[in-house]
């Protein structure tokens, strides 16, 4: 199943930011960027749950004394949350988002901090059926190793239709006998 028609919504983020200690005073905000990453996104019957975070990139001019490093950088991570509605979203699909910036607005409140206003707007490009599906396994205790890389070798399982036990093929333990 397939969107007709890219469904959005527009969430809007007011963030303080503040420099580090180890980040030299601001006297002049020369450029911001900020782009949205996303990190999850889920699917539920009616709605599609998006996360992630502004990644925000502050260039200025520092109060610096002469012969030092005039332009300065300060990175930050605002992280967002939000849903939107979709009469067609079911548990089980996949979704694609977009993630774009319609307006941001940075000011310097004091040489220490500064203001990020930003309108953020998500939309579903698409939502379709999912392309794979994972097979739930439940393993016992004994069969969960700690502290070594590699899996645990499968014990032998009795096969259906057979008198005696066998290993079996699995990769880590992931057979329906465990």
């Amino acid at each position: 199943m397939g969107c007709r028609h890219q469904v959005k919504k527009q969430i809007t983020l007011d963030s303080c930011l503040v420099l580090a200690e180890n980040k030299p005073d601001m006297e002049q905000i020369i450029r911001v960027t900020a782009q949205p990453v996303m990190t999850k996104v889920i699917v539920i019957r009616r709605k599609v749950v998006m996360a992630g975070y502004l990644d925000v990139l502050i260039e200025y001019a520092a109060c610096a004394p002469c012969h030092t490093q005039p332009i300065h950088f300060a990175a930050y991570q605002i992280p967002f949350s939000h849903f939107v509605d979709h009469s067609g979203a079911r548990a089980g699909q996949d979704a694609r988002i977009s993630a774009d910036i319609e307006f941001q607005r940075c000011q310097s409140v004091n040489r220490r901090t500064a203001t990020l206003f930003t309108i953020l707007r998500l939309g579903i490009v698409k939502l379709e059926t999912a392309r794979y599906q994972t097979k739930k396994t439940v393993c016992s205790a004994e069969h969960i190793s700690s502290g070594s890389d590699e899996p645990p070798p499968c014990p032998p399982h009795p096969i259906p239709d057979s008198s005696h036990s066998q290993p079996c093929s699995c990769v880590s333990c992931l057979c329906e006998h465990c």
